[in-house]
C-alpha cells in the first residue's frame, strides 16, 4: 500500500498530491504517468524498479536541475521533459532506452548559445551517442546515451 498522498494503480504513479521539493518514488513504480511529478520538485530519486517514463511525467518541474535516468527505464514519452527550465544536467544510464518526441523540448538550460540541444531533444527521430558536453557558464550535460538527428 502506498503513501497516502500519492496515488499508484497497477504499478502506474498516477499522482504525487502533495507539493514535495525532494520526491523519492517508490519501488513499487514501473511506470511513471503523465503529470505525475509535482511541480515544485527539485529533487527526484527514480527507482531501478521503474521501465517507463511518461508523456509529460514531469513536464513543467520548473525547479528540477538534474536527473538521472536509471538503466531499467527503456522508455522515455513524449514531452516527458518539456518546459524543465532549470534543468541543466541529464545522465541517462541506458545506451538503448527509446525517445519519444520533444522529451526536452524547451529546456533553456540544456541549449548553448545556437539552441542545439533544444533542437536536439525536440526531434522525432533520434539515434544514440556517447558524449559529455561542458558548456561554458561550467554547466555539464553527461549523458551515456544521448541523440542527434538521423540524416
Amino acid at each position: 500500500m502506498g503513501k497516502p498522498d500519492i496515488v499508484i494503480k497497477d504499478g502506474v504513479l498516477v499522482e504525487w498530491k502533495t507539493f514535495d521539493q525532494e520526491v523519492i518514488i517508490p519501488d513499487t513504480v514501473k511506470v511513471i504517468g503523465c503529470n505525475a511529478i509535482p511541480k515544485g520538485a527539485e529533487i527526484v530519486h527514480i527507482p531501478n524498479s521503474v521501465i517507463e517514463i511518461g508523456e509529460a511525467a514531469f513536464s513543467r518541474c520548473y525547479n528540477l536541475e538534474s536527473i538521472t535516468i536509471p538503466k531499467s527505464v527503456t522508455k522515455i514519452g513524449h514531452s516527458a521533459f518539456s518546459e524543465c527550465e532549470s534543468l541543466c544536467s541529464v545522465v541517462i544510464e541506458n545506451e538503448n532506452v527509446e525517445m519519444g518526441p520533444s522529451a526536452f523540448a524547451d529546456c533553456e538550460n540544456l541549449a548553448d548559445e545556437d539552441g542545439f540541444f533544444a533542437q536536439l531533444f525536440s526531434t522525432k527521430k533520434v539515434k544514440p551517442y556517447q558524449y559529455i558536453v561542458t558548456f561554458e557558464d561550467g554547466n555539464t550535460l553527461t549523458m551515456q546515451d544521448a541523440y542527434r538527428h538521423k540524416s
